[in-house]
């Protein structure tokens, strides 16, 4: 199934981007919420994959020192691409703002 992978606004989109990752972060990989809930979210540019049926399936974040993280694909969607597509736009999303680089904060394993 295609998705699309959209820009999206912390303030407005707070809701459903901690349901994601408190789905895949805190209930299946069992991350702390002390450490999923950073504090940086107000200041990072955030990204949303939606699927052809409406719904919001994964998401990701870029910080503005050029981290890439948080990027959380519900497990029933996972192994079609969408961790791809976040990563692109997240990348595409740091050439439009001049990063000469980024980083990738992730687990290996994933």
């Amino acid at each position: 199934m295609k998705v699309h992978v959209v820009p999206v606004d912390w303030i407005s989109h707070r809701k459903v981007l901690q349901a994601i990752r408190g789905e895949v972060f805190i209930e299946e990989q069992g991350v702390p919420q002390e450490i999923e809930w950073d504090g940086q979210d107000d200041i990072a540019h955030h990204f949303l994959a939606i699927n052809e049926s409406g719904l919001r399936v994964g998401c990701g974040r870029l910080l503005p020192k050029g981290q890439i993280g948080r990027m959380a694909v519900q497990q029933s969607q996972r192994g079609s691409g969408i961790g791809q597509d976040l990563l692109d736009a997240t990348i595409e999303k740091a050439k439009e703002l001049g990063f000469g680089r980024v980083f990738l904060h992730a687990q290996s394993q994933v």
